[in-house]
């Protein structure tokens, strides 16, 4: 099952026209994380407590960096999010 993600001003900034980035592991430019075509599973696992994304390829690992996915204020929104969501309250959509 694919999922494609409406993506916020700011990471779209971050992303831009740019469909490559460096991995941070090699160095290597490597290409970046497409929703439309990859799968979110292959590239990305949820750290502890479901607050940070790592990078678990190489493409996972240079847009994790390149859209600065773990920034404080993407960890507060999954923070209120996870809590809404054991409260029993239905996110969107």
């Amino acid at each position: 099952m694919r999922t494609i993600a409406a993506a916020c001003y700011p990471c779209n900034r971050l992303n831009w026209h740019r469909t490559a980035a460096d991995d941070p592991a090699t160095g290597q430019a490597v290409r970046l994380f497409n929703p439309r075509t990859d799968d979110w599973e292959e590239h990305f696992r949820w750290g502890r407590g479901y607050l940070t994304i790592l990078g678990w390829t190489a493409t996972g690992r240079a847009t994790v960096r390149q859209l600065k996915l773990n920034r404080e204020d993407r960890k507060r929104q999954r923070r209120l999010l996870r809590g809404a969501a054991e409260a029993g309250v239905v996110s969107w959509p």
